[in-house]
């Protein structure tokens, strides 16, 4: 009766853990963060004069499931040149990498 009780416990485990993947990672947070501020900048830059975003690392992250592979996460933002921010934003899961959207 004991080995059917952990068996059972290891059977839950594995199904709950198939339904669905973890939100990102603060490596994929922050690849989707600097990828978006990188568009941002290109669409800011005229001619010659380009804007070159700071590189973006991610010290903490909280998040909530919002969809399928989409999640609502508070986010830690440490940029290179020493300033930190907190700011929301909304990881989207598309072709196995990760996108981000300020909400």
């Amino acid at each position: 009766m004991r080995h059917l009780s952990i068996c059972l416990v290891l059977l839950c485990t594995l199904a709950l853990g198939a339904c669905g993947g973890a939100g990102p990672t603060k490596k994929e947070a922050a690849e989707a963060v600097n990828e978006l501020a990188s568009e941002v900048a290109k669409a800011f830059s005229f001619g010659s004069r380009s804007i070159e975003p700071a590189k973006i690392e991610v010290g903490d992250l909280k998040c909530s499931v919002a969809g399928q592979d989409i999640y609502d996460c508070a986010v830690l933002l440490k940029r290179d040149d020493g300033n930190e921010g907190q700011d929301n934003y909304r990881f989207t899961k598309l072709g196995g990498k990760w996108r981000a959207e300020r909400i």
